[in-house]
């Protein structure tokens, strides 16, 4: 059998790390289809991180990785020390996995890429991976709702460095270690858990938001692409970048509440995300349906998912 001709290879794979709990391992299973199915040319290194997985689900997730294509290694670490940290609705002690991976991640990895669960891969991440971030300790993609937002205020830095969304990041793993971020970050979300909405990203912003070098929209295309003001999107993005994020993205972000999996999800790319599920092989996440929900779901279909989300931002804005 002819050996698949890779731009990359196993000596030297892209490398990808995830974190996730037992309520993700679905989402991060379509993730990693839709990586897969997007990049048959590369050949990749998985690090899977978490605290609380099943050992069926590293099991499921690990039998989804094709051998000629992908390797994973699993790393459990332990949850006692995440069960200080603050968490919300939305937000859980998984979120913080990723500030240990560069402690934890195998040591011949120099850089990798952090993705979250919710993300969709449709293009070739080769150019992401190969970005120079100029001596920065990450590369990441500016926020639209926390730069409009100007979160930046919250942690007292200047905006000229805009919000960053921590969903998707190319770290420099030696940069990091020897700048000793991860108790940085953890320190601070300790002493301002009030200024921590977004509990881990607020503490990655407050420590490396000059450290960062800034990644274009197209590899983390957040749901509010969709519905904020064009001029806004023209001024953090420039007008290339926003067209391509809008219509070519390489990363597709669901960054809401409602995720692609839940029964009221309208959002574009949601088609998209059943495709993968069902390539997977992985069943849909089980949910309950209520009337409610099916008045929601009635409310958003008339108004149109954009102007929905539009007037939900408008008023969380005002908040």
């Amino acid at each position: 059998m002819p050996q698949m001709e890779n731009s990359t290879s196993k000596t030297q794979p892209i490398h990808i790390a995830c974190a996730i709990d037992d309520t993700f391992a679905t989402p991060l299973a379509v993730t990693l289809t839709s990586l897969f199915h997007s990049n048959k040319n590369n050949y990749f290194h998985i690090h899977l991180f978490s605290a609380k997985l099943t050992d069926n689900n590293v099991l499921k997730l690990k039998n989804l990785i094709p051998d000629e294509h992908a390797e994973l290694t699993y790393y459990k670490l332990e949850q006692e020390q995440f069960d200080n940290l603050p968490t919300s609705d939305r937000i859980s002690h998984a979120s913080y996995y990723r500030l240990l991976m560069p402690r934890n991640i195998s040591e011949e990895v120099n850089r990798f890429i952090y993705l979250d669960a919710d993300v969709l891969v449709l293009g070739d991440l080769i150019p992401m991976w190969e970005q120079d971030i100029e001596g920065n300790i990450i590369g990441a993609i500016h926020d639209i709702t926390g730069t409009e937002w100007r979160l930046n205020e919250k942690h007292g830095y200047n905006a000229r460095y805009n919000y960053f969304n921590a969903g998707v990041l190319l770290i420099d793993k030696q940069a990091w270690l020897q700048n000793n971020i991860t108790d940085q970050v953890l320190t601070y979300i300790s002493e301002y858990p009030e200024r921590c909405r977004f509990h881990d990203q607020d503490g990655l912003n407050a420590i490396l938001h000059g450290k960062r070098k800034p990644i274009s929209p197209v590899w983390n295309q957040q749901f509010a692409i969709y519905f904020v003001d064009k001029s806004f999107l023209d001024d953090i993005y420039g007008n290339n970048e926003l067209e391509n994020a809008l219509n070519k993205p390489g990363i597709v972000h669901f960054n809401t509440v409602e995720k692609p999996w839940h029964y009221t999800c309208e959002h574009p790319y949601r088609k998209k995300f059943d495709f993968y599920l069902k390539l997977s092989g992985f069943n849909k996440t089980k949910e309950s349906i209520t009337i409610k929900k099916i008045l929601k779901k009635t409310y958003i279909k008339l108004i149109g998912w954009v102007s929905y989300h539009r007037k939900l931002y408008l008023k969380q804005k005002k908040e």
